[in-house]
Parts: structure tokens; C-alpha cells; sequence
């Protein structure tokens, strides 16, 4: 089973957000993913360093207890697939996956669009913002551990990491961000335009261009 392949899964929630850690929990329940729930440091000053801070705590005791490959959910990850759809697909993902990739998206804005496949579950991303959902391996954590990122991490990878980076997309989408109010926005937000609706969007588009994956 896919989970086996990440040394670590963690779940981030901010401890006066018990709505979303509900859904959060029963998500990944329903789905049988293990996970190890993590409380995310609250920084009223400037709320997406809180973000930031967190994933490096995450990551400096994944990197001290020797991990090298490790995946975070965020407390508003909602799925795109049911449990067998989602299982189905993450293992073709885990086995397609090349043995130097450094982040693996589970779900994310593909913002400078799709342009090919690698393989049958995965898509290799340029331009991928979002984190509610990822994976990192030991140089992304090392990568994101050494820096003072002073913006939304997401931000950061794609200026700064991805461009050097092998980065992937599962196909399908796994996981969306579910609407709700947004302690880094501190506003309603409904990113599902910029994720599901612009993903297959592209999808789409590589099929009209005669680029959808098609097993031999």
C-alpha cells in the first residue's frame, strides 16, 4: 500500500480550529490513511510565516530522525476520489514515481498550465502553487529547513526550488482545498476555480492536442 512508501504522514491544524480539524480527521479516517496530527504555530503578526515555521518543525525532526520522504496534509485537503479510486491511484503514482523526484503534488494550481504526461498517473508540473496536499523528499526538506522564507511557501518553491526540481501532479487530482474561511487570508476563500476547474481545464487541453496519456 502506498502509505508504507512515505516515512511520515502528517496532518497541520491550528488548535482554535476544531471545525476543520473535524472534517480534517474524519477525511483522512474515511479514506484509512494513517497520520500523525501536528499543531500548527499561530502567528496572528503575519499568519503565513505560522504556515512556514510549522512544515519546518515538521520537517528539522523528520530530517533528524532520518526520513527521507515524507507527505503533509493541511487541515483543508478534501478529496477529489473516493478510498479505492484514491488507493488505485497513488500506488500507480508511488511505482511511476523516478527515484529523484523532490516534490509530488497530490493536488495543486497548476498555474503555467500542463504540457505533457511522464507517466499514466503522474504529470510533471513547472509552475505549481498550493501545499494543502504534497509530499517533499530529503532535498526539499533540506531546501525549505535552511531558508528564512519571508512569503507563502508555495510561493517560494515555485520561484525558488521547483525550477531546479523534478515536481509531479497525481492524474487524477487527489485532493482539493475545501472552502472555509483562511487563517492566512484571514477571508472566505474558494481556491476550486485555480484548482480543479484550471487542472481539468488542462487535462482537456492535452487531449485536443492528442497528449493524453495512452498506455501501449
Amino acid at each position: 500500500m502506498w502509505h508504507n512508501y512515505f516515512e511520515g504522514i502528517y496532518l497541520i491544524n491550528l488548535v482554535h480550529r476544531q471545525d476543520k480539524l473535524e472534517a480534517s480527521t474524519k477525511v483522512l479516517n474515511d479514506l484509512e490513511i494513517p497520520f500523525e496530527l501536528v499543531e500548527a504555530i499561530h502567528d496572528t503578526e503575519f499568519p503565513c510565516r505560522g504556515l512556514v515555521r510549522t512544515m519546518q518543525k515538521i520537517m528539522f525532526k523528520a530530517l533528524e530522525e532520518g526520513k527521507n520522504r515524507i507527505l503533509i496534509f493541511e487541515d483543508d485537503a478534501m478529496p477529489m476520489v473516493g478510498k479505492d479510486e484514491l488507493n488505485e491511484t497513488m500506488d500507480g503514482c508511488i511505482n511511476q514515481l523516478p527515484d529523484d523526484w523532490s516534490l509530488f503534488y497530490l493536488g495543486c494550481n497548476v498555474a503555467s498550465g500542463l504540457h505533457e504526461f511522464y507517466s499514466k498517473n503522474l504529470l510533471p508540473v513547472r509552475m505549481a502553487f498550493a501545499t494543502h496536499a504534497t509530499a517533499y523528499d530529503k532535498k526539499a526538506m533540506q531546501a525549505i529547513c535552511k531558508q528564512e522564507i519571508r512569503e507563502p511557501v508555495d510561493n517560494w518553491l515555485v520561484r525558488e526550488f521547483q525550477p531546479n526540481a523534478k515536481c509531479y501532479c497525481s492524474f487524477p487530482m487527489c485532493f482539493t482545498q475545501s472552502p472555509n474561511i483562511s487563517d492566512i487570508g484571514l477571508a472566505w476563500t474558494d481556491w476550486s476555480r485555480f484548482l480543479e476547474t484550471r487542472f481539468n481545464a488542462e487535462i482537456e487541453k492535452l487531449k485536443r492536442e492528442g497528449k493524453f496519456y495512452e498506455e501501449s
